[in-house]
């Protein structure tokens, strides 16, 4: 249930506020003007003119750069990998990706990252709160570090979560806060005034009216002024609601006034025990271990100091380049235009007929010879054009965008060993750096925090939808199978496609090698070149793996046949080679002498029943024995009228 907002004075509502001006007032020293500044030139906005002439001209190159990493980054479907951490955890991961994958996509995940990926190029910041769905699925907002505040005092993930406190805050109107429901918990079916849902915010009639005073606009207020030059003037209705969390609590004030939310923070789970039921329907109980609280943001940090939790983005550091890039293509535009548009000096003593002199062709001027001069200008010449070549390449270099847009790699033939080592050398670096660092922070957090979620708020089984090889089918997530922490890996589909390709010539030239191999594994060796080379999933690769061949299934009859008969008098040669054969008896150059088996049978008509009988089991009745429709009796019996005779009769091989 919501706990009811407190009369004031509330301490609660004061240490909430104190913490978000504190956080508030940290970053707008230092931090409000670099992510402004930033945008404005992401957006192509002059923020420092150096050359204020009649050209002013801006080169997009921040956002060719921006927008070239990004597509490099998010070109490619990430995977998410489960790792068990105890031997206990006996559940397929796939079921666990599966799942995954599933929230991923309900949530709009693709479109949501691409946001996220943005603010970390340009400011260097971006967070993704978490929290749980209707269904228990993880859904996710994406805040801007303009709306975020942190415990100033923290510099990484684990502190904030031990000791520190964060939140976001948002403009939303009174309608939606009075319209949003929860479950009720203490929901009675028998009482007829128990609802199934009740309001999730309470002290909706006692809040404050919202003030834009223009000195703490939210990313979107300023997002719209920056761009499309409008502001919300009727603020009528408006609500701006600051969410706070901490190890213990999630509170959410309204308009910097009252409480309209207080509970414990819902990120967490006690131990407790689970009834269901097994697969032949037996009721049974297992143990859910408890889940630690945590604050629920995965935060994109780009350039990192160790010592600080708000990083630099790649545009603060060309910024200053940016600027010098503008100044000089506007020089060089004002520069053409003097020269295309000549200038003239005019003797004074014919000032009158100033008015008559035009800049046309054909014009015919009244004024003596020497009267009218060109006033001379230089041109810049080439000197303008490289500079601008020079400070592209300057930022570029900054950014490690020139290991992506300024590569040029062979892109058909085969390469040799040497060319494709020498340009993994030369390519990569910095994007790889980049990689490693969203894997390893933001999208690594983000998939604990949603897995989390996931532990907490489905505790029975539920359906999930699975695309595979064959098409889309379902699967089962059962919760008991899946306790307890599980490591997550994630792998970005990203990469240059100049990287891409030599890493495909790479593999192209191992898989030549390793093929030949006979100590290699193929299957192993085919999955590994599929992955790189064709961009297909390791699950799908797996897929198309036959199983292994099972072997044949033991004999039955001629184990029981050869109870029954005389070697060398009860069989032809090709047939008795046949019954030794199954057994596992080498023939021997020896076992003609030894057997006596060249004279004919003395029973042509026994012979010829068990000839029958290997030649073809089970002829009239495949749920009985041959031997038993033959006549023939079991544990070691003969037919009627055959001697007696076992697997003694079989004569050994020489040397065993």
């Amino acid at each position: 249930m919501v706990k009811a907002p407190e009369t004031t004075p509330n301490p609660t509502l004061d240490k909430v506020l104190k913490r978000f001006q504190a956080s508030r007032k940290y970053t707008e020293g230092g931090f409000w003007d670099t992510w402004s500044n930033s945008w404005k030139l992401y957006n192509n906005q002059r923020v420092a003119i150096g050359y204020d002439g009649n050209t002013d001209i801006f080169i997009p190159e921040t956002y060719t750069e921006v927008q070239g990493i990004k597509a490099h980054l998010v070109n490619g479907d990430m995977t998410v990998e489960f790792l068990p951490t105890h031997p206990s955890q006996v559940g397929n991961v796939d079921t666990l990706q599966d799942l995954f994958n599933y929230a991923w996509m309900k949530d709009q995940m693709d479109q949501k990252i691409d946001a996220t990926i943005t603010e970390y190029l340009v400011v260097g910041n971006c967070y993704v709160f978490s929290y749980a769905g209707e269904n228990g699925l993880p859904c996710q907002r994406v805040v801007s570090a303009q709306d975020a505040f942190f415990d100033p005092q923290i510099v990484n993930y684990e502190d904030l979560n031990k000791y520190g406190y964060a939140g976001y805050r948002y403009l939303t109107t009174l309608d939606d806060l009075k319209g949003e429901t929860v479950a009720n918990t203490e929901y009675d079916p028998k009482d007829t005034t128990s609802t199934p849902r009740i309001p999730r915010y309470s002290n909706l009639d006692n809040l404050g009216q919202y003030k834009d005073d223009g000195d703490d606009k939210t990313a979107k207020q300023e997002r719209e002024e920056m761009l499309a030059g409008t502001t919300l003037d009727d603020t009528k209705g408006v609500v701006e609601c600051i969410v706070y969390f901490d190890k213990d609590t999630m509170i959410t004030v309204a308009n910097r006034t009252a409480i309209i939310e207080e509970v414990d923070n819902p990120f967490q789970r006690a131990a407790k025990t689970i009834e269901s039921v097994d697969d032949s329907g037996q009721p049974v109980s297992f143990e859910m271990p408890a889940i630690e609280p945590f604050i629920p943001v995965a935060p994109f940090r780009n350039l990192v100091d160790a010592n600080l939790w708000y990083a630099r983005g790649d545009v603060e550091v060309i910024a200053e380049s940016q600027e010098r890039l503008n100044d000089t293509q506007s020089q060089k535009a004002d520069n053409l235009t003097y020269q295309l548009n000549r200038m003239w000096a005019l003797d004074p003593n014919w000032a009158q007929k100033i008015d008559e002199i035009q800049s046309v062709p054909g014009a015919v001027f009244t004024i003596p010879p020497g009267a009218l001069e060109q006033i001379p200008t230089q041109p810049i010449g080439a000197d303008a054009d490289n500079d601008i070549v020079r400070i592209k390449s300057e930022m570029q270099a900054a950014t490690g965008a020139n290991e992506l847009l300024g590569s040029s790699l062979q892109t058909s033939g085969r390469q040799s060993a040497y060319q494709i080592n020498s340009q993994l050398v030369l390519l990569g670096a910095r994007f790889k750096v980049k990689i490693n660092n969203l894997q390893n922070e933001g999208f690594r957090i983000l998939a604990q925090n949603m897995w989390k979620i996931m532990q907490i708020y489905i505790d029975k089984e539920i359906p999930i939808r699975t695309q595979g090889p064959q098409g889309t089918t379902w699967a089962t997530y059962n919760p008991g199978l899946y306790l307890g922490d599980y490591d997550v890996q994630i792998k970005l589909g990203a990469t240059a496609e100049s990287l891409k390709e030599t890493q495909r010539q790479q593999m192209m030239q191992f898989y030549l090698l390793a093929s030949k191999q006979p100590f290699v594994d193929p299957k192993q060796l085919f999955v590994m070149a599929g992955e790189e080379i064709f961009d297909i999933s390791k699950r799908e690769l797996q897929g198309l793996i036959l199983p292994p061949t099972p072997p044949p299934p033991t004999p039955e009859v001629i184990p029981k046949l050869m109870e029954t008969i005389t070697f060398g008098t009860d069989l032809y040669p090709d047939e008795q080679a046949q019954v030794l054969a199954e057994t596992g008896v080498q023939p021997s150059p020896l076992r003609t002498a030894q057997t006596g088996i060249e004279p004919p049978p003395v029973d042509p008509a026994k012979v010829a029943l068990n000839a029958s009988i290997i030649h073809n089991p089970n002829p009239t009745n495949p749920g009985t024995p041959a031997f038993e429709q033959a006549g023939m009796q079991t544990a070691g019996a003969a037919p009627v009228g055959a001697p007696t005779s076992g697997i003694a009769n079989i004569p050994k091989a020489p040397n065993g």
